[in-house]
């Protein structure tokens, strides 16, 4: 009931709100709690779109269905590594490939767009892992979006212990003037840095996995150019690419706003005005 009546309140001060986005990353956890908020946001808010943070591990089977039927038009999950095995050692997530595929599934059956958030430029990722990580990203049905984050260590926790004991980075680098720089680099943006904390930013990988969520590039092609000599030897030209289909991809996803009425006309015709070069190898 309390959050209904915030969001009440937030449409008296905003009246051209156009979604609501819950932020708590394990939205839905609480069942019981999930299933009256379904019926009473449906009941006050039937034109009101929302999007929601999710966690693979905590949700039920129909969870999603529910929350579609209620007004569910976009979903985020945290998929910290395309390897199974990296994702437990190292993040100590324990959701599995066919957890993860059950999920997606949910939000494909219910027309409902969603996104995955993972960590790259980790520098316990070999060759193998990296491999292994695409095979995944290429099973995962599309279409999707992916939000591509550089490692960043948090402070006492079992990761961070292991990279400073292993010489990747150092106690300043964690909780020092340096802690700044991590924050600003979490996002991977276009630029293509030289290093991030003492190892290099993995543009070639991150510019593949980019291709990994459109329907309209086909796998057989992203597997192609992962194992080329060539483009391994000049990633930048995989990274034209990736950026090419990256503003390509923007204008499916900002249709689909559209179609799930996330945006109004007007909103869309703004950023087109604006539009500008795409700054990123994510969505």
């Amino acid at each position: 009931d309390l959050v209904i009546q915030d969001i009440h309140n937030l449409k008296k001060y905003y009246k051209n709100l156009n979604k609501i986005v819950f932020g708590d990353e394990v939205f839905g956890w609480n069942v019981k709690w999930s299933d009256e908020f379904c019926q009473k946001y449906k009941k006050h808010f039937p034109d009101l779109p929302f999007a929601a943070l999710f966690s693979p591990s905590a949700l039920k089977e129909d969870t999603v269905d529910k929350m579609a039927a209620a007004g569910l038009c976009h979903g985020r999950i945290g998929v910290q590594s395309g390897d199974q095995g990296q994702r437990l050692s190292l993040y100590d997530r324990h959701e599995t490939n066919v957890d993860i595929i059950r999920v997606v599934k949910q939000f494909h059956r219910n027309n409902v767009r969603f996104t995955f958030d993972t960590i790259v430029n980790n520098p316990y990722e070999t060759e193998d892992v990296l491999r292994e990580a695409l095979r995944f990203f290429l099973e995962i049905p599309r279409p999707y979006e992916m939000n591509m984050h550089s490692l960043v260590y948090f402070p006492k926790t079992n990761l961070t212990y292991k990279a400073i004991a292993d010489g990747w980075i150092t106690d300043e680098m964690v909780e020092g003037p340096g802690q700044d720089e991590a924050l600003r680099i979490n996002h991977v943006l276009v630029k293509n840095k030289e290093r991030l904390y003492t190892y290099p930013d993995n543009l070639f990988w991150n510019s593949i996995f980019s291709l990994c969520s459109k329907a309209f590039i086909s796998p057989k092609l992203i597997t192609a150019i992962s194992e080329s000599k060539l483009l391994q030897k000049n990633p930048a030209l995989v990274y034209w690419f990736s950026r090419l289909m990256n503003g390509l991809n923007i204008g499916f996803i900002g249709l689909r706003m559209l179609e799930n009425k996330e945006i109004k006309f007007s909103d869309a015709w703004h950023h087109l005005k604006n539009f500008k070069t795409v700054t990123s190898v994510n969505k």
